[in-house]
């Protein structure tokens, strides 16, 4: 492990397991909400406990949408993507999954449902803070994220051992390496 110099500023998304794997533990008893929820908050919470085969999966629209630099560099993940991705996910699990759908946009959401979604709960984000959704995410078993940072970690922090989807392309450009972005026991789609 290399040491940096005092006063050195490290900048960027930190989106690979690379940087922090190692200490895994301290971060899943780290990053967690310390505060109690709103009853909403705590009535998706144990509709997700009682889901066997829960599964988050995160639309990221937001700037990616309403912004042309930010849209340019990241770009919005499609809808044949989720579908895809939600395809295999139930291809692989047995028993049906329930999914928790989580969206910066919700009008967009509730009229873009993929199909092959047949039990969910959207969880509105006008309900529920940043951190409550990324608390929320992370007890669900399986996941299908955006390109986002986000979901990224709402996944990765995760206890559960479940299929984690995430896109094959992170960004728009060839030119960025998103080689590490997804770990190793993701599904690249």
């Amino acid at each position: 492990m290399q040491k940096t110099a005092p006063g050195c500023r490290l900048a960027g998304y930190w989106q690979t397991e690379k940087y922090f794997g190692h200490i895994r533990p301290t971060l899943l008893t780290e990053l967690t909400l310390r505060a109690p929820v709103s009853p909403y908050i705590q009535r998706i919470a144990d509709q997700i406990a009682s889901a066997p085969q829960s599964a988050s999966v995160h639309f990221r629209r937001g700037d990616y949408v309403s912004d042309p630099k930010v849209a340019a560099f990241h770009g919005v993940c499609s809808v044949d993507y989720y579908t895809h991705a939600i395809q295999s996910l139930r291809k692989q699990v047995h028993d049906s999954p329930h999914f928790f759908l989580f969206s910066d946009d919700p009008d967009w959401l509730a009229a873009n449902i993929p199909a092959e979604v047949e039990s969910y709960t959207i969880v509105d984000a006008r309900q529920s803070s940043a951190r409550e959704d990324l608390w929320l995410m992370s007890l669900c078993r399986h996941h299908v994220i955006a390109n986002s940072s986000f979901s990224w970690w709402g996944a990765w922090l995760s206890k559960q051992q479940g299929l984690n989807f995430a896109p094959a392309k992170w960004f728009t450009s060839a030119e960025f390496n998103d080689c590490d972005v997804a770990p190793p026991t993701w599904h690249k789609v």
